[in-house]
């Protein structure tokens, strides 16, 4: 990890919301090569399994709606 770093800021108030780590190009690209493999086997499931995954993760989201509003 660098030791740059990036911050969300909320617009209206220009608080900072979080800081980040900034990736090297090395990280970048292994995140992109693993997002890519993960696609490959994500595009082979049935559409039901993909259906019944994403509810799961809308489930989730409802369920946690406070923390991310």
């Amino acid at each position: 990890m660098s030791d740059k770093t990036v911050r969300t800021i909320n617009p209206l108030s220009e608080e900072v919301i979080a800081t980040y780590p900034l990736m090297s190009d090395e990280e970048a690209a292994a995140t992109v090569k693993a997002s890519h493999e993960a696609f490959l086997e994500w595009r082979l499931r049935s559409l039901d399994d993909r259906a019944e995954v994403m509810g799961a993760i809308g489930q989730a989201l409802r369920a946690s709606k406070e923390e991310f509003a």
